[in-house]
């Protein structure tokens, strides 16, 4: 196995693997939740094989634009509707699937890093280090959970790389020879007359260290995860204090202790959201502050998160499976005065979940994907929603007081509405009987579900202070009977309980409740306190309405009667453009302008969440820029400063450091001294080679053995100045071979080459 292919496939499988943790958390925390993981290593690998292809054959560099460009002019000319068809995919494969910006993230990630690794003599370690603070660290702060992990694999390969640098010295050559047969018998071998190392033999030697390395670190790794993780943090406030001083952009987006993330990345629930204690029924409410969500459009509204049809007597669960949404529902026509049309847009805060949070209708929801849906209408996404992920949603809620006892029209109820009738089998029998007697006399399902609701408003109190339910009771009936108190989940619960006793189709609807009030007039604050739990019914001819039994909120009695012409729109709903008609008695409308134009792909650093990690990567940024500045300011003072003092030695001294900086261009130059050359033989060798360049060395390597071997102080008559020549003679061939920007690299930002002579 050759040293080049060798270090080229290990140098090729770390570019890989840094750029796959560097974009991870970075598309996550830009809000981009496609391309999947798997979809992205695979497009990360298939960028670096072609950045290989290019830089092994540059003139595909050339080649393939101009291909691409003569088809494109072919078929512009011979198949226009080709080229159109080939472009309107793209364009929407691209926009609408929001894939235009996560792609340019990984491309650019793949060419930085093999750039890095393969047009730098050798990478970076700093570079690499500096590249991964300036990611994980904001990202960690901005509660991108895929960013630990990230981070703990980048610095296992940081360490590959770190120990092959170190160790390869030992098999570059030189030091290698100085070793030994350390390494075993066999190890060099004779060629032409030279020593030189048995590539066999070396490749087993990288491979054997690779694998000792790779299993020295991974069982590092794998000991770390099963430390305890449980463990009480020590008790600093006064030093958390100044941190949170120092540091208030920091510490606000961590969220200190009182405003943390919620939420386990599943579906929305209450006790998710940090409202319950438990996710069983019962037991009392947490005030919880933190900021989950923010809304713009309109406050003072309803959002579904998470709707329920299985009632087991102490929770209550979804039984639908999500599929992939291919049309919103529409609203019954008969509901068509009697909406107001909505536009919002949702930012998820420190809310961990894959709910999208929606209206009581829904119309469109744009800028995420891909969506989910299932029979009880719940939207939810595979994965789950960034911290920081800004979405639309358009849609239409009650906004207006109906007779809905009047539009109810009987109705023939297909099978799949068994699930919303469904009653546990022990369920206490006096749980119907109370439902009967309030209720059991009127006619219609809106009527029956109206008496409930009333019924329950008025001879229940509102508190949150509750025990936890009793082993072997039912929620509903302990609530109803011997509490008689509770919260939002109490009263939905016996609403949606006794409307099944009454054979009224009824579902168990989690959410918020947005605020009436904006937060400083920017945007309505959902907190954990904002959470909520209320019914929604099945009316015949209507479709599901929503109820609130909770005696702290307002019912729909209390909306405003539809105006006298109502505006009418396409499927004879209200106009999508939003809002329709200024409502005197909401907020100012501070969402999207009305000539919005509709879905659009988010652009890196445009979201909420873009700009929070701009505004923390800046300074990160620019403190490293500002520290790199000094650094190089300060080597190229020293780089100055160690010249001339080069200049004022003593010709014997001074020849020798000009001999020793020209011998460090020479390996740069492919001129370097061989495994067992005598520096005889290598003086003989250089001599022939800057033959043919035009230049004459025979008198100055004759002098400089002299001058190196002879112990002498003195040296001959024009040396010093015939070595200072040819060092500048050299130093020219060499910025002819790698530019300046090559030089600048290799000199001033890794050090090469004049470090002897600054030391």
């Amino acid at each position: 196995m050759r040293r080049g292919s060798f270090q080229r496939g290990f140098y090729l499988g770390l570019a890989f693997a840094f750029s796959l943790c560097l974009t991870t958390p970075l598309l996550e925390g830009l809000g981009y939740s496609s391309p999947g993981f798997f979809p992205r290593a695979l497009l990360i690998l298939g960028f670096l094989l072609f950045y290989s292809l290019i830089h092994a054959c540059p003139w595909l560099a050339a080649v393939l634009p101009a291909a691409l460009l003569t088809a494109a002019v072919l078929l512009h000319r011979y198949a226009p509707n080709v080229l159109l068809r080939l472009y309107t995919r793209a364009e929407a494969y691209l926009v609408d699937n929001y894939l235009f910006w996560p792609l340019v993230i990984l491309l650019a990630a793949a060419l930085f890093m093999y750039l890095l690794f393969f047009k730098l003599q050798k990478p970076s370690l700093p570079l690499l280090l500096a590249a991964g603070l300036a990611a994980f660290v904001p990202l960690w702060y901005l509660h991108v959970d895929s960013a630990y992990p990230a981070a703990v694999f980048y610095m296992l390969g940081w360490f590959l790389l770190l120990g092959y640098r170190r160790g390869e010295d030992f098999w570059s050559g030189l030091r290698f020879q100085e070793a030994g047969d350390v390494f075993g018998p066999g190890t060099w071998k004779k060629k032409r007359g030279e020593v030189e190392p048995d590539g066999e033999k070396l490749g087993e030697l990288r491979l054997s260290w690779m694998r000792h390395t790779a299993a020295i670190l991974f069982t590092a790794l794998f000991l770390s995860l099963l430390l305890p993780k449980n463990l009480d943090p020590l008790p600093l406030p006064a030093l958390q204090d100044r941190i949170a001083q120092a540091f208030p952009l920091l510490y606000d987006l961590r969220g200190g202790e009182e405003l943390g993330v919620r939420g386990d990345g599943e579906a929305f629930s209450l006790y998710s959201s940090g409202f319950q204690t438990t996710s069983r029924l019962g037991g009392p409410l947490l005030q919880d502050p933190a900021l989950l969500l923010e809304v713009r459009g309109r406050g003072g509204i309803y959002l579904k998160g998470s709707v329920k049809d299985a009632y087991a007597g102490r929770t209550w669960t979804n039984t639908k499976e999500p599929e992939a949404l291919a049309e919103f529902p529409q609203p019954s026509p008969a509901l068509k005065d009697y909406l107001l049309a909505v536009d919002l847009r949702i930012v998820h805060r420190r809310l961990r979940t894959l709910t999208v949070f929606t209206p009581g209708y829904l119309r469109n929801i744009s800028e995420i994907q891909p969506l989910r849906a299932d029979a009880n209408s719940n939207i939810t996404l595979p994965e789950e929603v960034s911290r920081g992920r800004e979405y639309r949603v358009r849609g239409y809620i009650i906004g207006y007081l109906g007779d809905f006892a009047a539009l109810e029209e009987p109705e023939e109820l297909s099978p799949e509405f068994a699930s919303y009738l469904a009653l546990p089998p022990d369920l206490p029998p006096r749980v119907t009987g109370l439902a009967e007697e309030i209720a059991g006399e009127y006619p219609g399902n809106y009527q029956k579900m109206k008496a409930l609701e009333g019924y329950l408003r008025a001879a229940y109190r509102y508190t949150t202070e509750t025990p936890p339910l009793p082993e072997g009771r039912d929620f509903v009936e302990h609530f109803l009977f011997e509490l008689k108190e509770g919260y939002c989940s109490y009263f939905a619960s016996a609403l949606a309980v006794m409307g099944r006793a009454l054979g009224v189709p009824t579902r168990y609807v989690e959410g918020f409740k947005v605020p009436e009030e904006l937060d400083s007039g920017r945007f309505y604050p959902v907190a954990g306190t904002s959470a909520h739990a209320w019914v929604e019914a099945y009316i015949p001819g209507l479709g599901w309405l929503p109820f609130e039994a909770t005696p702290a909120y307002t019912t729909a009695d209390a909306l405003p009667p539809p105006p006298v012409e109502p505006p009418g729109g396409d499927n004879g709903f209200p106009d999508t453009t939003f809002p329709l008609e200024p409502d005197p008695g909401a907020p100012p409308f501070v969402g999207p302008s009305p000539d919005d134009p509709g879905p659009r792909p988010p652009v890196p650093g445009e979201s909420s969440r873009g700009a929070l990690f701009l505004r923390l990567l800046a300074p990160l940024l620019g403190t490293a820029a500002m520290a790199l500045l000094l650094v190089l300011l300060g080597r190229f003072a020293r780089l100055r400063r160690a010249l001339k003092e080069l200049g004022e030695l003593p010709p014997a001294r001074r020849a020798a450091g000009y001999y020793i900086l020209t011998l460090s261009l020479l390996e740069r130059l492919g001129e370097g001294k061989g495994p067992g050359e005598t520096p005889r033989e290598y003086s003989r060798r250089i001599i022939h080679r800057v033959h043919t360049w035009g230049f004459n060395f025979t008198e100055i390597s004759e002098g400089m053995n002299l001058v190196l071997y002879s112990g002498r102080e003195e040296a001959p008559a024009g040396l010093a100045a015939g070595a200072e020549g040819f060092y500048r003679f050299i130093f020219d061939r060499y910025l002819h071979k790698v530019g300046k920007w090559g030089a600048f690299s290799e000199i001033l930002l890794q050090g090469k080459y004049f470090s002897r002579l600054q030391g």
